[in-house]
């Protein structure tokens, strides 16, 4: 599977407006500005292929990007940026939870959580969320180059802590800069999608 052949494929501000699920997908989830376009153009190899907002909360779609012609990565509205209003908010909820419990060939989740803090609230409700769907999944630890290597070690294990993870649960440390874990990730997701759907 060659990652490089990643194309955006379709935009929708709803899910009445997604494309019939036609191949298996991988959706990606986490906070606003935790760096979800960012990890899409490193596994792409294309650093224009997600835009990348200076305005967290910004970008309100449902991304779908073609990745070599196997399977669809998904990328839905961060969550829980303050400057978004209550409205927006309870769309961007409705949105994400509708799709997560949708009739498409979900196979695997990107759970993003930022290396350097500890998971938020929305962080704790996103996990509970894909725990409820069965939904297998890989925690995604980003921005891993604005720390030292002890620093990511002990932030790796609070957060497994915090998250209350399974010993056997993956948790890929990852930075978009320096490229780190972006080879695993590849491998994570093509081997994810061979799986059989939720």
């Amino acid at each position: 599977m060659d990652f490089r052949k990643t194309r955006l494929h379709s935009v929708s501000g709803d899910l009445a407006g997604l494309p019939p699920p036609t191949r298996p997908e991988v959706v990606v989830v986490g906070r606003s500005n935790v760096g979800k376009s960012s990890l899409v153009n490193a596994l792409g190899d294309n650093r224009t292929l997600a835009r990348i907002s200076s305005m967290p909360g910004k970008t309100r779609l449902v991304l779908l990007f073609d990745v070599d012609g196997a399977f669809f990565l998904v990328d839905l509205p961060g969550y829980g940026y303050a400057r978004v209003a209550k409205d927006q908010k309870k769309k961007f909820s409705a949105l994400v939870e509708g799709y997560l419990h949708a009739t498409r060939d979900l196979r695997l989740a990107v759970h993003i959580v930022d290396i350097r803090h500890a998971p938020s609230d929305e962080d704790q409700l996103m996990r509970g969320w894909l725990l409820a769907r069965g939904l297998p999944t890989v925690t995604v630890l980003t921005k891993s180059d604005k720390l030292g290597r002890l620093e990511v070690q002990e932030r790796v294990r609070a957060i497994r802590a915090d998250l209350k993870m399974a010993d056997d649960e993956t948790a890929v440390v990852f930075s978009a800069e320096n490229r780190t874990g972006v080879d695993e990730l590849r491998a994570i997701l093509e081997k994810g999608t061979r799986l059989p759907p939720t």
